[in-house]
């Protein structure tokens, strides 16, 4: 029986993380060699790290998803709404629509995206146990990363043969099949704080406010915010200029699907299992250390890459190189922020706190493409490096909390 339980449990986890990696990558990743594709500038390309607005300010609307049905409800509508959106995008490209129109598309598939992640964050943490919130950790970290090898690798690698509507028509159909697969498999296992199914009467209102000063009140509170804030900027600034610095040195985008999709992306995802298993074998605290030290230093590779201008085999090892750097960043960043909550309020504080580092995110590949255009490729990545520094400082003082043991 329990053996079933986990094989149930690691179905869903799985392909739902899958399907809110999947619309991040399209939006954020596969937008910017679409909108290459179209001739559009630079500074231009940077400017889509905006679409990261709602992901950023997703804490506003986080409480009503609280608040209002289940999670579970929440998640299938999404779903339904980016294969509706994703098909709507094929239609206007294949009946010629401007440049325009289309980045409108992409900003409503954000905004849903974004409202897709409140409800999938929030079903995980009050359908599963907190032993197992843990536990499954690396598993929805594994399916998130796939969803970005899907978007950058074959999603990417295929737009050299396959037609954009085409591409976009096929990721609508993908997300109307995972509406009807979650319908099934999804379970009714929604509780709140106080032990009621979610939906009932009974259920408490959650207010914008209240989240926010309960998420205020939590101990520490101060230096978490500091490292929400500060740990990615120089990764965000990296990720904003990855793309078009491997086009823009010749990398052709079959290749670039298979080196940075690929390649990158599959050594991600083991890199992010590893650092799942390691923080609950070794503790958060040493995941911390290790991990974010080695996410900073990954970054001046990219330096390298710019500088020597090496074989396509040195840029994928150095892609790769980033790419598990990354993934284990990423580990000991997400297992942190799922201990910064109060179970009463799971998906708002969740949502708060990754909102915090959305908004560097956003902010830091705003300007990446204008920084890069300034000061070239080489100092660009060289400043990312710095920008990274901070993060690093704040380790220490993060990882003596007592929920990093």
């Amino acid at each position: 029986m329990a053996k079933n339980k986990d094989r149930s449990i690691l179905s869903w986890v799985f392909t739902l993380y899958y399907c809110q990696g999947l619309p991040f990558s399209i939006v954020r990743q596969v937008s910017v060699v679409f909108f290459k594709d179209q001739g559009v500038g630079l500074g231009s390309l940077g400017l889509t790290s905006l679409y990261g607005m709602p992901w950023t300010f997703k804490f506003l609307w986080g409480p009503f998803v609280d608040r209002f049905s289940t999670k579970r409800t929440w998640t299938l509508t999404m779903e339904l709404l980016l294969g509706a959106v994703l098909g709507f995008v094929s239609l206007s490209i294949l009946n010629g629509a401007t440049v325009w129109s289309i980045a409108l598309l992409f900003l409503i598939i954000a905004i849903i995206a974004a409202t897709h992640d409140i409800a999938i964050d929030g079903f995980y943490l009050e359908a599963l146990p907190k032993d197992n919130q843990a536990k499954y950790s690396g598993l929805w970290q594994m399916g998130y990363r796939l969803a970005l090898l899907t978007g950058s690798g074959v999603l990417v690698g295929i737009s050299k043969v396959v037609p954009w509507w085409g591409i976009f028509g096929l990721a609508g159909l993908f997300f109307i099949f995972a509406r009807v697969w979650h319908g099934f498999i999804l379970p009714q296992a929604e509780l709140n704080s106080e032990g009621l199914t979610k939906g009932s009467t009974s259920q408490p209102r959650i207010p914008i406010i209240e989240s926010f000063q309960t998420f205020l009140q939590l101990p520490g509170i101060g230096l978490a915010i500091a490292f929400f804030i500060l740990y990615k900027v120089g990764d965000a600034l990296l990720f904003g200029m990855s793309t078009p610095f491997l086009l823009d040195i010749g990398v052709q985008k079959d290749q670039l699907g298979l080196i940075s999709g690929g390649f990158g992306t599959c050594s991600a995802i083991l890199a992010t299992l590893f650092g799942g298993w390691f923080i609950s074998k070794y503790s958060l605290r040493r995941g911390l250390y290790i991990f974010s030290f080695i996410q900073s230093l990954a970054i001046p590779v990219y330096a390298y890459i710019a500088w020597t201008r090496p074989s396509i085999y040195m840029i994928g090892a150095g892609v790769v190189i980033e790419q598990v750097s990354a993934g284990l960043g990423s580990s000991a960043y997400a297992n942190f922020m799922m201990r910064q909550i109060n179970p009463k309020y799971k998906a708002s504080h969740y949502a708060i706190g990754s909102s915090m580092m959305s908004l560097t995110t956003m902010l830091s590949g705003a300007v990446s493409g204008f920084a890069a255009q300034k000061y070239g490729y080489l100092s660009f990545f060289l400043i990312a490096f710095g920008a990274s520094i901070p993060g690093l400082i704040l380790v220490p003082f993060v990882a003596r909390r007592p929920e990093c043991r």
